[in-house]
């Protein structure tokens, strides 16, 4: 009588049970399957125990499930995790599912062929009239995906919307798109130096309002400065050379010109800092002494004058420096080289200068422009009994 030979034991798997935490995570994976980039899914698998049960369980109709096993079989080298990992392949192309390569053949190109790092992104709008910009970051992760940050800051009063978090490359874009569209107005790429001192501008101007800076602004702060060296100096004078910015005081055709921009629709003087002119010209008006033509536009350009002088302080004055400097960038960005250079010519001519209307001619500009708008706004109000409505001043659209 012949003996049956035993079958061999199976050996136990190098591995260990899963614990009721860690099968938690996998349904979670499993779960953002189709929502996260392989390689960001695969960066929070934490043991090999997980890769090896996240590998025998992802489904055969989800496009992302080959490029998942790829990743597991490149980060995991444990014999159970690459079996698993051939073994879920091989399940897929009994079902006809097409496999191009194994993991630990795409592991030894990688070894040779490291995967090229990803270059961070910034974006700027332009500013308007109220001093409201918007600003978006994409700070690359390791091994993949970025750190977004996007938000609407005002040089003035600093953060007034901002908000960040993790997200795969596929995500980063599509947010990116999104944000623009919601944005009135322009934005162009900037250098990650740019973006990241506009926003810390906005951060001072929030400590110095509040002292409550937004969170999402703090986590990612320490990442953007460690990243980048704040520029010196404003960074349109980096793609327009000193030599080509005009010389010499403005002419009005030319503010004219620049200010009648559409990107500077909305650059109108405060209803409530103007008024009192106004009242002050209707005074001249009703007053009882009879007066010449000459001398009705001599009182008005003395009014105007002591007004430019009360209003713009030297510290209006510099912010509204730095905005055509700002401004100038963008222009020049978006092919307005010319009307670039008169926006840092403007910006020039209000430093150091008196408050004098003779060398201020950007705050007069400005003012007449102003003025015209809400005369003309006072016509129309008394014509249809309307209400008078100034430029739009938010940075995103409703």
């Amino acid at each position: 009588m012949t003996r049956r030979k035993k079958k061999p034991k199976k050996k136990p798997s190098g591995l260990s049970p899963l614990s009721p935490e860690e099968e938690s995570l996998v349904s979670s994976l499993l779960d953002e399957l189709e929502r996260v980039e392989p390689a960001l899914l695969v960066d929070k698998v934490t043991t090999p125990e997980i890769a090896r049960s996240l590998a025998l369980r992802l489904p055969a109709d989800c496009k992302e499930t080959i490029p998942v096993l790829k990743a597991l079989g490149r980060v995991f080298s444990e014999k159970d995790v690459r079996k698993a990992v051939k073994k879920a392949l091989f399940r897929l192309q009994k079902k006809g599912i097409s496999v191009s390569s194994d993991p630990a053949h795409d592991a030894k190109e990688r070894i040779f062929r490291p995967a090229p790092k990803e270059t961070p992104l910034a974006a700027l709008s332009g500013i308007d009239g109220t001093g409201n910009r918007a600003v978006f970051l994409a700070l690359p992760q390791s091994p993949a995906g970025f750190d977004v940050a996007m938000g609407i800051v005002n040089d003035e009063l600093g953060m007034l919307e901002f908000q960040s978090g993790a997200y795969s490359k596929k995500r980063m874009k599509e947010l990116n798109a999104l944000f623009r569209d919601r944005v009135v107005g322009i934005m162009v790429n900037a250098a990650l130096p740019h973006a990241a001192a506009v926003t810390e501008q906005a951060y001072a101007r929030t400590l110095e309002k509040t002292a409550d800076a937004p969170e999402d602004y703090l986590e990612i702060r320490p990442r953007l400065l460690n990243d980048v060296t704040l520029p010196e100096r404003p960074p349109a004078y980096e793609v327009v050379s000193e030599e080509e910015i005009p010389s010499g005081v403005l002419t009005d055709n030319q503010l004219e010109a620049l200010f009648s921009h559409s990107l500077f629709i909305s650059w109108v003087i405060a209803p409530e800092d103007i008024q009192p002119l106004l009242e002050s010209f209707d005074t001249m008006e009703d007053s009882p002494l009879i007066l010449t033509d000459a001398q009705v536009l001599d009182r008005e350009r003395h009014l105007k004058e002591n007004w430019i002088a009360e209003h713009y302080t030297e510290e209006r004055r510099s912010a509204l420096k730095y905005r055509l400097e700002e401004m100038a960038y963008i222009l020049h960005e978006i092919g307005e080289k010319g009307m670039a250079r008169t926006a840092l010519a403007a910006a020039g001519s209000l430093a150091s200068q008196s408050g004098l209307i003779v060398s201020d001619p950007v705050p007069a500009r400005l003012l007449e422009q102003s003025l015209d708008l809400y005369r003309r706004a006072m016509e129309d109000t008394d014509e249809d009994d309307a209400e008078v409505e100034t430029a739009p001043s938010s940075i995103l659209l409703p």
